[in-house]
């Protein structure tokens, strides 16, 4: 517990039955201002800055209001907010670490935004962190872990505003604006973040649509045609295509394409078909994707992840799957020509032609990353050596 004031907050433990309880006692009255109990434990941090708790009904971190009246008006406002029980968490500045019984620690924003998420090594039992640095640890063992705080601003190549909520973002492929889409819309920006589009484009009929890609120049599109320029393709179940330009995002074309009766029911709904210049990936539904050579149909493999399959780019000598989970998480996997998974890509939202990965952290950044083979990291360290 700590001092706000005149007020003095704990978590403490309650009765022979060690029930777990958070009492706010105000100094001046000597009177309970605020009592809470639950099953699970109740964190605290107090000092001249406010009074923050942890919640174990929501498993979420707020700033209360020590003179609030009703319940209403106790939680002045949110910090963070994760999805199992909390161990311990630290507000600092304008940021809050929450760490997690199950050893994930999550690093939150002054807006409540997650800024980060790793596992870490061990069970962490306690966490604090300054501007640069993260210290972790465990009461039972003689282990510290400590993490640096990196930004690279020069990886970010395109800003947007963070209020509008997508699943996906993709760069066109000229390098000069950007798509962020939600199924049923999508807005258009610059790489400073102004909206190319006045407003959101809303897309009609979301309860109708099959599937929803980026087409790209070069790639064939639902109806078999090669794509001389980006768009936003929408394809309904009863056949239809839809093209919004991913420049201006006008309506460029609708036509029909295949129907329930020319493909099979049970494929139009369930499955995906997904094509590189040397690969074939066929995606069921919550379903064990597969991946053909598209020239010999010699399957190659399966790919093995937790999320359904969006996109399979082709990165040099390497393959990136692109998965959306079903809590709408995007994430990537780096794989060899083998199908074996080199690196996981955590926030990956797009893949250009040269091969350049695009992530996207929800917060208001494109970020972009080569992809760099033992090769190349040896020649840039032998590079960085000569220079220093």
């Amino acid at each position: 517990g700590g001092f706000c004031g005149s007020f003095f907050a704990v978590a403490a433990s309650k009765g022979m039955e060690n029930k777990p309880c958070f009492m706010l006692i105000n100094l001046e009255s000597m009177t309970l201002a605020n009592f809470s109990e639950n099953e699970r434990a109740f964190h605290v941090q107090a000092d001249e800055t406010g009074i923050y708790l942890s919640r174990p009904a929501v498993d979420a971190v707020s700033k209360i209001n020590p003179y609030a009246t009703t319940e209403a008006e106790v939680i002045e406002r949110t910090l963070g907010q994760i999805n199992s029980e909390i161990e311990s968490f630290s507000k600092v500045g304008d940021k809050t670490l929450i760490v997690s019984k199950d050893g994930i620690w999550t690093l939150f924003d002054e807006h409540a935004q997650k800024i980060a998420a790793l596992d870490a090594p061990f069970q962490i039992s306690a966490a604090d962190f300054g501007s640069d640095y993260l210290l972790m640890t465990n009461r039972d063992t003689p282990s510290l872990l400590i993490r640096k705080w990196e930004r690279h601003p020069d990886s970010v190549i395109f800003r947007y505003d963070p209020s509008f909520h997508h699943l996906e973002a993709h760069i066109h492929t000229d390098g000069n604006s950007a798509m962020l889409c939600w199924p049923n819309r999508f807005v258009i920006v610059d790489r400073s973040g102004s909206a190319l589009t006045p407003e959101p484009i809303e897309i009609p009929d979301m309860e109708q649509m099959r599937d929803y890609q980026y087409r790209r120049v070069g790639q064939t599109d639902r109806l078999g045609n090669t794509v001389s320029h980006d768009f936003y393709e929408i394809w309904y179940y009863d056949g239809l295509v839809c093209g919004y330009s991913a420049k201006t995002g006008e309506l460029l074309f609708t036509e029909q394409g295949p129907t329930p009766d020319s493909l099979g029911a049970s494929r139009l709904r369930n499955e995906e078909v997904m094509e590189t210049e040397h690969f074939r990936a066929v995606a069921p539904l919550n379903a064990t994707p597969e991946i053909y050579d598209k020239v010999t149909g010699e399957r190659i493999g399966v790919l093995e992840a937790d999320g359904n399959l969006a996109y399979i780019y082709e990165a040099g000598d390497y393959l990136v799957a692109h998965y959306m989970t079903i809590n709408q998480e995007h994430f990537g996997m780096l794989l060899n020509r083998d199908l074996q998974v080199l690196a996981d890509l955590p926030e990956l939202t797009d893949v250009l032609p040269d091969g350049t990965l695009i992530f996207d952290d929800d917060l208001g950044n494109l970020r972009q990353s080569r992809v760099y083979s033992i090769e190349n990291l040896i020649a840039l360290g032998k590079r960085y050596k000569e220079v220093n």
